[in-house]
């Protein structure tokens, strides 16, 4: 996991060039990373990381919908 994150840090930091792309254009490209430098291991991992993360954002922003709704009502 640990090679994987300083894997994604890389890509992420690339800029504009080639491979400055989106994460989710990334991860559903088996080609695509491979071409990065990405093991199929490591793109699971990176799959894995990136879902639950997204699944955790939405849960935060429904969290901070509710709690603007409560301060409205104050």
């Amino acid at each position: 996991m640990i090679q994987t994150a300083i894997l994604l840090a890389g890509i992420l930091t690339m800029g504009p060039g080639r491979y400055g792309l989106r994460l989710g254009v990334l991860i559903e490209d088996p080609g695509l990373a491979r071409e990065v430098g990405l093991s199929p291991s490591q793109l699971d991992s990176l799959r894995d990381l990136f879902y639950s993360t997204e699944e955790e954002i939405v849960a935060l922003r429904g969290q901070l919908e509710l709690q603007r709704l409560k301060l409205r009502r104050i």
